[in-house]
């Protein structure tokens, strides 16, 4: 594999790795805040990563924890161009190349964290999860004076998100969690990569560890105002990662985890608006329209086997729908199915590459599990093991959930967010190479 020890700077590497370290930790603090500072900051990001490690950039294929995932999405890309010849389709829509976009910052931050000392990872962790909680705590006061507030939400709204998505769906003025998005889907998608890390860290870090109660503080903000998103989706992700994590645990913690979960959804239930949103799962309208969104998209499938090529999912689809009046309320954008959109524009070989980057996830994350199980002795290296792993497993379980019924990498802040904690995972298998290396499977 490709060694990386240092970087050699003329200028003095103390000067520009400090630099370096606090353009991540921007990138970190600005991801809840919004696409347009995060985006900022992850050109700042891209620009010291590329003038720090120039040749090292054009290597990210050789780095082993790097080619599963760089393979996997190039290819992606290059079957999804090839649908514009292969399907005989031209470049609808070229404004959505941009959502894309975001994904890119993934080698960067990769590269950032394995040049850099680990420490700083680790502050531009602290940074996006203290961020998060503010926006968290602003927006829960914001959800809890919504009344007081509604006549000036309602006039300035406009300017930063879509009115109605920060309103309880079926309501006129009930206000939900948004953050600083002033949207509930965007915020409950990236409050998903906050619980991630903090839950398991919460579960797997050492007893004596003193910022465990101050993590289970942080737990409390962050699962309270997902809740308060009125997220079916995401709801249904997170109660799905909290099995997968119940699984992880040592049988005797596991039925006291389980029971506490099932004990918190009980008085989570309790709540009439949250009941009503999750019992509106099965109304036949709601599962009306997705069937119908989906059948749209297979519809496209048969008749472009090959692809229609990247983007143009939104003007196709347009097309279709316009032809039935019944359609008018559906949304104008992508398949509600992250797989299904995948193998539409690029195609099989494009959709199975897709599903690859999406397994290596998986893999990644049980391969840190079986190092903290291999470990003799229960140090803090063991107990990073297992807070990596259950963090790589509790994002592939919600993640494959939400992507299954929402365009969810489709919403800029949590693609960013989602390329960041990506590139993060990929530093950190090849910081662990020697101790979750096996002789089969993906690097």
């Amino acid at each position: 594999g490709l060694e990386i020890h240092h970087i050699e700077e003329p200028w003095g590497s103390d000067g520009w790795e400090k630099a370096h370290g606090i353009i991540l930790i921007l990138l970190g603090l600005s991801l809840p805040i919004g696409e347009g500072v995060a985006f900022s900051a992850g050109g700042l990001l891209v620009l010291v990563t590329l003038f720090r490690s120039r040749k090292l950039c054009w290597t990210c294929g050789r780095i082993p924890a790097f080619r599963p995932v760089f393979i996997g999405f190039t290819f992606y890309i290059v079957m999804g161009l090839l649908g514009y010849v292969l399907g005989m389709n031209i470049w609808l829509e070229p404004r959505e190349i941009g959502l894309l976009g975001p994904l890119c910052l993934l080698p960067f931050v990769a590269l950032s964290a394995l040049v850099l000392p680990e420490s700083w990872s680790v502050r531009a962790l602290k940074a996006f999860l203290v961020s998060l909680a503010v926006a968290t705590v602003f927006s829960l006061v914001f959800y809890a004076l919504g009344d007081t507030l509604w006549a000036t939400v309602d006039n300035i709204i406009g300017f930063f998100s879509a009115k109605m998505q920060l309103r309880v769906p079926g309501t006129e003025r009930d206000l939900v969690v948004g953050g600083f998005f002033f949207h509930r889907l965007k915020m409950a998608h990236v409050l998903i990569f906050g619980i991630g890390p903090v839950l398991a860290f919460v579960l797997f870090a050492p007893k004596d560890n003193k910022a465990k109660s101050w993590c289970a503080l942080l737990l409390l903000i962050l699962f309270t105002g997902l809740i308060f998103t009125y997220t079916r989706a995401a709801l249904a992700g997170l109660l799905m990662g909290l099995l997968a994590l119940a699984f992880v645990l040592r049988r005797r913690f596991r039925w006291f985890f389980v029971c506490g979960c099932a004990l918190g959804f009980v008085m989570l239930l309790s709540a009439p608006q949250v009941r009503h949103r999750l019992e509106s799962i099965g109304q036949i309208q709601a599962l009306e329209d997705r069937v119908r969104i989906w059948g749209y998209g297979v519809e496209m499938l048969d008749a472009n086997p090959l692809g229609i090529g990247l983007a143009n999912y939104p003007a196709e689809v347009e097309r279709r729908y316009s032809a039935d009046v019944k359609n008018k309320s559906l949304p104008r954008t992508y398949a509600h199915n992250l797989l299904l959109t995948a193998f539409v524009e690029t195609g099989p070989l494009g959709g199975i590459a897709y599903v690859y980057c999406w397994v290596w996830i998986l893999w990644t994350g049980l391969l840190f599990l079986k190092a903290g199980k291999r470990a003799q002795e229960n140090t803090r290296r063991t107990s990073d093991l297992y807070v990596i792993g259950a963090t790589a497993l509790f994002f592939f379980v919600v993640l494959a959930v939400i992507g299954v019924l929402h365009d969810v990498l489709f919403h800029k802040p949590v693609a960013l967010t989602f390329a960041a904690a990506c590139g993060l995972l990929m530093a950190y298998r090849y910081r662990y190479r020697a101790l979750v290396d096996v002789p089969k499977g993906p690097e």
